[in-house]
């Protein structure tokens, strides 16, 4: 994660850490943090990468030096299946125009996605796993983009579309690189 945010947020430490944050808090489904631990897990990442080799740092800057290119680029590859996914979900729940939706209604977005990856649109198959689409339901629950309530035994679930789009924005734009990865941050 800390490879993912310092390439987008440019090389200042503080805008490395807030995409980190951003990153940690959509992803806590997926991986296993220890709640109050971001400071120490930011610094353990960039502590390991600097041990590598892969990146440098001084008080307020991090860069990736000229060894590391590569593993930057490895690491931003390794979760790729979760961004895409997480991408995938955003825009089903944006573009069907759903109000609410039913936890059993969750096949309809395989079938979404399914349409997505014979087109070539897609290229991650982990999308289809319903684990990571409930993962993504719990992560935007959290971020109160959706609201979920018990209607005859089922889950159901309101969308805040502009909220969803928002955080869809967000995760954009942390993934869009500002610089190329073989320049010096």
């Amino acid at each position: 994660m800390v490879a993912i945010a310092m390439t987008t947020a440019g090389n200042r430490t503080e805008n490395i850490f807030h995409h980190f944050i951003f990153l940690l808090e959509l992803f806590s489904h997926e991986f296993v943090f220890v709640p109050g631990q971001t400071i120490q897990d930011f610094e353990e990442g960039c502590s390991l990468l600097q041990q590598a080799g892969v990146i440098g740092r001084s008080d307020k800057e991090v860069f990736v030096t000229d060894d590391g290119r590569e593993t930057i680029i490895f690491l931003r590859a390794m979760l790729q299946p979760f961004i895409e996914s997480y991408q995938v979900v955003f825009r089903y729940l944006c573009d069907e125009s759903l109000q609410t939706f039913r936890e059993k209604n969750l096949p309809s977005v395989r079938s979404f996605i399914t349409k997505l990856l014979i087109s070539g649109e897609v290229q991650s198959h982990e999308c289809l796993s319903s684990d990571v689409q409930k993962n993504v339901l719990s992560a935007l629950l959290r971020m109160a983009a959706v609201t979920k309530t018990k209607v005859e035994d089922q889950n159901e679930f309101t969308v805040n579309t502009a909220a969803v789009r928002r955080i869809w924005t967000l995760l954009n734009d942390v993934l869009s690189p500002q610089i190329r990865l073989d320049a010096r941050l």
